[in-house]
C-alpha cells in the first residue's frame, strides 16, 4: 500500500495530461500504475491507486440499493469514475468533465496533493477560497484540537 505526503504545483497540458511528482512515484510499488479519478468533495479530484479503490467498492456494496438516498449516492459516485495510467513518460490523463468539475486550468498549474491513500487534485485557486471560507479558515492547532481533542496551544 502507497502513502501520499506532500504537495506539488504539476502543469495541465491542453491535452488535460499532467506529469505524475516523481516524489509520489517513489513511495509506491513499481506496478502501481492505474489510477481511479473520481469527483471529490469541495470541487476537488480524488485519484485512488487501483487497490485503494477496489476496499471503498467492497464498502460501497454494503449499502442497501433500496434506500433512495444509497442509490442516489451510488449513482452520483461512478457516473464521475475514469480508470487512468500514467505514459511512459508517467503522464496522467484527466477526463474533460472531471477539469470542469474541478475547474483546472488547461495549459496551467494544478495543485497535486498527497493525503495517505489517496492524491487530491485542485484548482491552486479554487483551494485557496475553500481555505479562506470563514468555516476553514483556523489554524492546525484549532482544528487537530477539534478533531483529535485536546486544547488548542
Amino acid at each position: 500500500m502507497a502513502r501520499f505526503r506532500g504537495t506539488y504545483e504539476c502543469t495541465l497540458d491542453d491535452k488535460g495530461r499532467f506529469v505524475f511528482p516523481k516524489k509520489l512515484r517513489q513511495n509506491m510499488p513499481p506496478t502501481m500504475d492505474t489510477f481511479i479519478i473520481t469527483t471529490g468533495h469541495e470541487k476537488c479530484l480524488y485519484l485512488h491507486p487501483l487497490d485503494e479503490w477496489e476496499k471503498k467498492e467492497n464498502e460501497y456494496e454494503k449499502l442497501n440499493e433500496h434506500r433512495p438516498e444509497h442509490r442516489l449516492f451510488l449513482r452520483l459516485l461512478t457516473e464521475g469514475i475514469d480508470e487512468v495510467s500514467w505514459d511512459n513518460q508517467f503522464r496522467v490523463m484527466i477526463s474533460s468533465p472531471h477539469i470542469r468539475y474541478a475547474g483546472l486550468p488547461l495549459r496551467g498549474l494544478i495543485r497535486v496533493s498527497g493525503s495517505f491513500n489517496k492524491i487530491e487534485i485542485w484548482d491552486p485557486e479554487e483551494y485557496i477560497r475553500y481555505k479562506n471560507q470563514p468555516e476553514n479558515n483556523r489554524s492546525f492547532d484549532e482544528v487537530s484540537a477539534s478533531v483529535l481533542g485536546g486544547s488548542p496551544s
